[in-house]
C-alpha cells in the first residue's frame, strides 16, 4: 500500500523493525521478501520503472539491505528481550531500537552500493530525514495495529472453537 502513495519510499526498514521483534526469522524473511516483491511488481507495472539492469540492481540492493536490517534487528532484540506484558509499552522501544539500527545499516548499504550503481546525490539530510520519517510512521502504525490485534486475540482466543486435529 505504501508503494501506491509513494514511488520511491517503500518503508522496508519499518516493516523489518516490526518483523524483527514479532516474527520468527523465517517468517520475517518471507514477509519482507513478499513486501519487496509486491513493491517491485507495482514499480515495474503501475509506476513504469524502466526495465534496465541498473534499476533491477537497485531493487536487489534494497532487498539485501532490508534483510540486513531485519537480521541486525533480530540480533539486537534477542539479546535485549526480557519477559514483559504484551503491548505497545513493551513493543514500542524494541521496535524503535530496531528501526534506528536497521535504518542506519540499510542506508549505509545503499550508500555503498550507490558508488557502483550511480546516483549518490540522493543521500542528503533532507532525503534521509524523509525516508526515516516514512519508515518510522509505518513502524509506529503497524506496531499499534499489531498490539491491538494481539490484545483482541488474547481476549477472544480461548473462547473461539478449536478445529479438531483429525476428522472422523
Amino acid at each position: 500500500m505504501s508503494s501506491v502513495f509513494s514511488s520511491c519510499t517503500v518503508p522496508l526498514v519499518g516493516f523489518a523493525a516490526l518483523a524483527s521483534t514479532t516474527l520468527s526469522r523465517r517468517q520475517g524473511v518471507v514477509c519482507l521478501s513478499v513486501i519487496w516483491l509486491v513493491n517491485q511488481a507495482l514499480g515495474f507495472s503501475v509506476r513504469t520503472y524502466p526495465l534496465e539492469a541498473n534499476t533491477v540492481a537497485w531493487g536487489v540492493m534494497m532487498l539485501a539491505a532490508s534483510l540486513a536490517a531485519l537480521a541486525l534487528g533480530r540480533l539486537i532484540d534477542r539479546r535485549g528481550r526480557r519477559p514483559s506484558t504484551p503491548g505497545i509499552v513493551s513493543l514500542g522501544p524494541r521496535v524503535a531500537v530496531s528501526l534506528t539500527v536497521g535504518f542506519l545499516v540499510y542506508e549505509l548499504i545503499l550508500w555503498l552500493a550507490s558508488f557502483s550503481l550511480g546516483t549518490t546525490g540522493g543521500f542528503t539530510l533532507a532525503v534521509l530525514g524523509s525516508v526515516l520519517r516514512t519508515n518510522g510512521l509505518w513502524a509506529l502504525g503497524l506496531s499499534v495495529l499489531f498490539c491491538q490485534f494481539d490484545r483482541i486475540t488474547r481476549r477472544w482466543g480461548p473462547r473461539l472453537p478449536s478445529i479438531p486435529s483429525s476428522l472422523p
